[in-house]
């Protein structure tokens, strides 16, 4: 809205504007046939609609311009157009490029200001007889003639001006409510989920081509109304607005919104604090449109609630129990939908607990019983009373050329008011009631606003010249750890943590991924989904329960190598906890239907990996790095192929565990509350039954590297990204150089600030994230390089891909300053590594998995710090191997090939979503 010059002015569009607020309308149960405002309308041939009012009982006449946009207009991310387009409406048009009011206020114009709502524009002035020319002359060249004088100066001026209003708005006490509100209330998209006033960035990104391509979608003559009331007759407004107006174009059509209430459900509660001294709630819903007549019953109710001294929440809650201070009940009725609003401010001193419980049940009265006819009376009365004062006056909010804009925009016709009126008189106490329990009784939004505290601070004398030096490293203490072994041949490794009364259990079984070489792809992983769902003596339901029961839990993996069944129990439910884990350890049932449940599931994990570039790349690259046979041949995700799925068995799961789940072939990793002492007992009586047996030999045999690098182009059309895998196998995790090959992965890919991601992303910004990896297994491990990256990169994303492992080895080594950080950042991070069991259970399985020292852990920071730079350099240049790199790309073939194949890595080959290949892909 713009300044108006004076004070008379404010304190008029101010009780205009809280009239507004606290709802228009209401009637009473009496004859509303005096209450008219005659008029005329015409529609000129240019689209343009006049509605016409002779009042001669003052020498004035008002003009009212009626635009129909507002807000809800706008699009996410262009908000706040409308009301930035009612400020340079008042900056001056092509023939007249200076401020508006300087015009109208000396010919004695009042009233005179622009508004904008969710629906709706208006400029409006009230002028003496003689000057209607002028006034008419003024809006017409701002109608018409408007975008020649509209520059970046004004543009940014009022962009300014409005954002500074928003400012304004937002650092009054509340003043973050109404933003906070609309966000909250409607769903993202819907027109009435931003502010009138619009985002800060959107102002900020508001062009000059985006202001004037507004003002020609909307100011167009079609989509306007201008209500004329006064000292005229029609046929002379109509001649005058024809003289002025009827060379104005129509616009172009306006697509508009149908009703769109978006009626909530349930509850949303926010708490919030502001600046205020009290606290204040608020509860929204959202109902019916302006023009419905739910609406106007809904509006009756918040006068019944809350309209003066004697309403229902007055009267208890600031009257009667004085536990608040203001409470307000409104309907704010818009074009497509509205909203109710309750609000109630406690008094100092008041939980606004209390404050809510008294609205809450308030309004559940009403819902129950509805009003008294006393009450129903009083509202009718005044509604009435409001509106025939509101129309003593020609223009200004509520006046008569007001109503008549207002009901031809939102109602369709100039007198749509008389419906109102009539249905406001006829209203029923049973219409209010029923009416407010279908919108009131669901979907309510509540916001607590709260005082915000008076913090304060204290005088510093910290240094802020330059980042103080950390003190000295804290020693990470790795538990000792104790051993022993059942009859049976189970070994168990134990910890003991006695920070809270929990144990875990954590029994891996030397199978994994690996062992499908014998039987099945994906088998090992599906088999260990299975074991909770069932045993010879509980069902997965009975599972579950008991579990819930005794506050334990359990579940079931596997890896490349190890195939693992982990508890965890609360030490005073653990021997049952334990009952339940042997249980499903020794005796799974693998029960058909389950078995059926889960296989469909895997299909569909396999499916949504295979339209995954990362997953889909994992599956097919171990494939290409071991070759057919191997151990590690089969996806990495464990999942195995569709093929291969389809073909499992429940009785092939049995197989697995039957071949694999020997006493011999585990180790039970123990960590928690408890000691080898109070366990063993335990764990012999459980697994007693438990036999050993001979397991089968995986093939982890070596694998040589590639003789030269190869490409492997795997086509996803329409892909905006580039999946990028390049790597060969490396040496096994159990390798007396691993500390050193860790280090140099560290400072290459293995963390943000490496190489390959401060090149990519943070220098290039090719990639949202992009390192190196060594995947952790028993036998030669998978090393590679990832990197997504957008497709038209993909070909120097290669490129610089392949440079780094070039540099590291030669022309850009391992510098002291790379060292020093890598060393940090796998020493300084030890201390909180093992705060919990879990992560204690973790490291031990590695110490399992990998046959490490029981000391690895205790001495690993000592031995990282120990690294010299030519350790760093000579792990290098044993591990990477540049020039024979498996490459595997996802991308868009037709994008990204040409350019792949002039950097000549090697031969290309097309490959399929299982790593099947297609063929050698030739010259085009």
């Amino acid at each position: 809205m713009r300044s108006p010059r004076s004070r008379a002015f404010i304190v008029r569009v101010l009780l205009a504007t809280i009239v507004m607020a606290v709802g228009a309308a209401t009637a009473v149960a009496q004859s509303t046939t005096e209450i008219a405002i005659p008029y005329e309308k015409f529609v000129l041939d240019n689209g343009l609609t006049l509605i016409v009012h002779e009042d001669h009982k003052a020498p004035i006449i008002t003009v009212n311009v009626w635009y129909h946009v507002g807000s809800k207009n706008e699009k996410p991310g262009r908000t706040g157009f409308a009301h930035l387009f009612e400020h340079l409406m008042f900056n001056g048009s092509e023939h007249y490029n200076d401020d508006y009011f300087k015009v109208l206020e000396p010919l004695g114009a009042t009233d005179l200001n622009g508004t904008t709502n969710n629906d709706r524009t208006n400029y409006f002035q009230n002028v003496p007889t003689p000057a209607l020319d002028v006034a008419l002359w003024m809006e017409s060249d701002r109608m018409g003639h408007l975008l020649g004088a509209i520059d970046q100066a004004k543009l940014d001026e009022q962009r300014g001006v409005v954002q500074n209003e928003k400012r304004q708005g937002e650092n009054q006490p509340y003043g973050r409510v109404g933003i906070t509100v609309t966000e909250n209330t409607y769903p993202a998209g819907h027109p009435y989920s931003w502010s009138v006033i619009g985002s800060m960035e959107d102002l900020d990104a508001a062009s000059l081509e985006d202001v004037q391509q507004w003002f020609k979608t909307y100011y167009g003559a079609a989509n306007a109304v201008i209500a004329i009331a006064g000292d005229i007759d029609p046929q002379t407004a109509k001649a005058k607005v024809e003289q002025y107006f009827g060379d104005i174009p129509s616009g172009p059509p306006v697509a508009k919104h149908d009703v769109w209430i978006a009626k909530r459900a349930g509850a949303h509660r926010q708490i919030m604090q502001d600046r205020v001294p009290q606290a204040r709630i608020y509860k929204v819903w959202n109902i019916p449109e302006w023009a419905s007549e739910e609406a106007r019953y809904l509006d009756l109710v918040t006068d019944v609630l809350a309209a003066g001294k004697t309403s229902r929440f007055y009267k208890r809650l600031v009257y009667d129990e004085q536990i608040a201070t203001d409470v307000a009940a409104f309907v704010s009725l818009r074009e497509i939908g509205g909203q109710l609003r309750i609000q109630g401010t406690a008094r100092p001193g008041v939980d606004l607990d209390d404050v809510e419980r008294a609205l809450d049940e308030e309004l559940a009265r009403f819902l129950a019983e509805g009003p008294t006819e006393a009450e129903l009376q009083r509202v009718k009365t005044q509604f009435r009373a409001r509106f025939i004062r509101g129309i003593e006056r020609i223009g200004g909010f509520g006046g008569k050329s007001d109503v008549l804009a207002m009901n031809e925009i939102y109602g369709g016709s100039p007198d749509f008011y008389k419906t109102t009126l009539e249905r406001v008189a006829n209203a029923t106490a049973e219409d209010l009631r029923t009416t407010a329990e279908k919108w009131l009784s669901d979907g309510v939004y509540i916001l607590e606003v709260h005082p915000f505290p008076e913090y304060t601070t204290v005088a510093s004398e910290v240094d802020r010249s330059k980042v103080p030096e950390a003190g000295a490293p804290a020693s990470a203490k790795f538990p000792e750890l104790q051993r022993t072994t059942l009859s049976n041949g189970l070994q168990v490794v134990l910890a003991e943590r006695h920070a809270v009364p929990v144990v875990n259990f954590r029994l891996l079984v030397d199978a994994g991924y690996a062992a499908d070489q014998h039987g099945i792809p994906g088998a090992a992983s599906l088999a260990l989904s299975m074991l909770d769902e069932g045993t010879r003596r509980r069902s997965a339901l009975e599972i579950s329960e008991e579990l819930a029961l005794l506050g334990a839990s359990l579940g079931a993996s596997s890896n490349l190598d190890m195939s693992q069944v982990s508890l965890s129990a609360l030490q005073e439910n653990l021997d049952a906890s334990l009952d339940i884990f042997a249980d499903v350890i020794l005796n799974p049932s693998f029960p058909e239907a389950d078995f059926q449940r889960l296989k469909r599931q895997r299909l569909a994990q396999i499916q949504q990996e295979k339209v995954q570039p990362i997953g889909v790349a994992l599956r097919v690259f171990s494939r290409l790095l071991y070759g057919e046979g191997h151990a590690y041949g089969n996806p990495l995700t464990g999942s195995g192929t569709e093929e291969s799925v389809q073909r499992i068995t429940r009785e092939d799961l049995a197989e697995f565990h039957q071949t694999w789940f020997k006493p011999n072939n585990a180790t039970l990793v123990v960590v928690g509350a408890t000691t080898i002492d109070e366990i063993q007992p335990t764990l012999e009586r459980l697994f007693r039954n438990w036999r050993r047996g001979n397991v089968p030999q995986k093939n982890l045999a070596t694998v040589p590297q590639k003789q030269r690098s190869a490409v492997y182009l795997m086509n996803r059309p329409g892909a905006i990204q580039s999946v990028i895998f390049a790597g060969h196998v490396a040496p096994p995790k159990a390798n007396p150089d691993e500390i050193a090959i860790e280090t140099m992965n560290t400072l290459l890919g293995g963390n943000f600030t490496a190489r390959i991601n401060m090149n990519l992303r943070e220098d290039k910004h090719w990639s949202y994230g992009a390192g190196s990896i060594f995947w952790d297994a028993r036998g030669q491990r998978p090393f590679f390089v990832y990197a997504p990256v957008q497709s038209d990169k993909t070909k120097e994303s290669m490129y610089e891909v392949a440079k780094e492992l070039q540099g590291i080895l030669g022309e850009k080594p391992a510098t002291s300053e790379e060292l020093s950080m890598a060393v940090a950042s796998q020493t300084l991070t030890l201390p909180g590594s093992w705060e919990t069991a879990n992560a204690v259970a973790s490291s031990i399985a590695q110490i399992v998995r990998f046959g490490l020292d029981d000391q690895y852990f205790e001495t690993y920071a000592d031995n990282v710090r120990g690294l010299k730079l030519r350790q760093i350099q000579s792990a290098a240049a044993n591990v990477i191997y540049p020039d024979k790199l498996v490459w595997v790309v996802v991308g868009d073939r037709e994008k990204i090939e040409a350019g792949i194949r002039e950097l000549g890595l090697g031969p290309m080959y097309e490959i399929d979503a299982d790593g099947n290949v297609k063929g050698e892909v030739g010259t085009r």
